[in-house]
């Protein structure tokens, strides 16, 4: 893989945006970071601790996103020295699977997709009647797995472990990054992060930015994108970095198929 013609703006979380920056390096490509979404963990209440100390009551325990896992993870330590058995792990994506596995827990993931839709697919996750689920998530977001797990029957709790907040710069930060590094694509990973960036542009550069490359995961985020005015538009699978990757190396040939003609 050679990334030789990216010029990314990398708008993942601080603490996230890390090891896609250095990939996109790795592979020659050029990448900046600025967040677009800060992530804030929920301080801990007594609901969080009663959920948490009845997780052995949960046959199935979902975990949404790395951020979910991460937190959740501190929160259990302090009152299971030693997980509860009998319970199955389910990770939406690669990257929440492998926090969960450097903790010691084998979460299943979808083989197809990272997403909400993909786990939900899994046959494990359509015969769930009078079963207790356990959501980890952030505060908000979508009530896709919820709604549909309820339907089929499950028992379905919730603990959210973090909130999302827009961070704050000044009007001037993005479209001067994006100007003086001659950025070409831009990754946002989820549907907010995309609000957020959209919310930095002022209007005058609107027509400008549109025509840069966008690689999102999944169609949800692909249709806010298009209503918003984006018109290359690259949906990875997921959020994971492989996905990422994957995406951006169909970018660089789209790039180099159009410097051709």
């Amino acid at each position: 893989m050679h990334l030789h013609s990216i010029r990314a703006l990398v708008t993942r979380p601080k603490h996230q945006a890390g090891p896609l920056t250095r990939a996109i390096r790795r592979y020659q490509g050029m990448a900046w970071e600025l967040p677009m979404l800060e992530i804030i963990p929920i301080e801990e209440s007594q609901s969080m601790r009663d959920t948490v100390l009845s997780l052995d009551e949960f046959r199935k325990i979902i975990v949404t996103s790395p951020n979910a896992a991460r937190f959740a993870l501190e929160l259990i330590d302090r009152y299971w020295p030693q997980l509860p058995l009998y319970t199955d792990w389910y990770a939406v994506g690669a990257g929440t699977a492998k926090i969960l596995s450097d903790y010691g827990i084998n979460a299943t993931q979808p083989t197809e997709g990272s997403n909400s839709e993909a786990l939900l697919e899994m046959a494990a996750l359509k015969a769930v009647n009078d079963e207790k689920v356990l959501i980890i998530k952030g505060q908000g977001g979508r009530k896709l797995l919820k709604e549909s797990l309820q339907k089929k029957g499950a028992n379905v709790s919730c603990l959210e472990t973090y909130f999302r907040q827009p961070p704050d710069y000044s009007a001037t930060a993005l479209p001067h990054l994006l100007e003086s590094n001659g950025i070409n694509v831009i990754l946002c990973s989820s549907g907010d992060t995309l609000k957020n960036l959209i919310n930095y542009l002022p209007e005058r550069f609107f027509n400008v930015f549109y025509k840069l490359w966008l690689v999102i995961p999944g169609n949800r985020v692909a249709a806010i994108a298009r209503q918003s005015g984006f018109n290359n538009i690259v949906i990875a699978k997921g959020a994971d970095l492989d996905s990422q990757l994957i995406a951006l190396e169909a970018v660089q040939k789209k790039i180099e198929h159009t410097s051709c003609k």
